[in-house]
């Protein structure tokens, strides 16, 4: 099933995430989200087998607005949760601390880019 997405993003390093419920995630005192502004994007979740069980595979391309924030925290692949809004008003998570999503950061001239994949065992979902 593809699930289109609003633009508005807030993306959580894993250290910063407490816990999560209800589709909504609750940092630790004092941290807070990287918010960017997305264009439109779909997330594909696709059922592969591994030698362990069965895995659900999200991978997501995100062009950003340019990051107005130091981009220091994502020179290198991060493990990270993602709180997104879906076009119906509903917010959905994806990572979670135990599978956490990972996230790959690119400059580009007018738009930056996440690169997120995020695997976990498919009876979780």
């Amino acid at each position: 099933m593809k699930l289109e997405y609003g633009n508005i993003v807030k993306i959580y390093l894993k250290a910063q995430v407490e816990k999560i419920e209800d589709n909504t995630v609750i940092p630790f005192p004092g941290e807070s989200p990287v918010i960017v502004h997305a264009d439109d994007f779909e997330a594909e979740p696709s059922t592969t087998d591994s030698k362990s069980s069965l895995l659900t595979t999200t991978p997501i391309t995100m062009f950003i607005d340019k990051l107005n924030v130091d981009t220091g925290i994502f020179r290198m692949k991060r493990s990270v949760i993602i709180e997104i809004c879906q076009s119906n008003g509903e917010t959905k998570v994806i990572g979670s601390i135990r599978y956490p999503a990972h996230l790959i950061f690119s400059k580009s001239l007018n738009k930056d880019i996440f690169k997120i994949t995020h695997k976990q065992p498919s009876y979780l979902d």
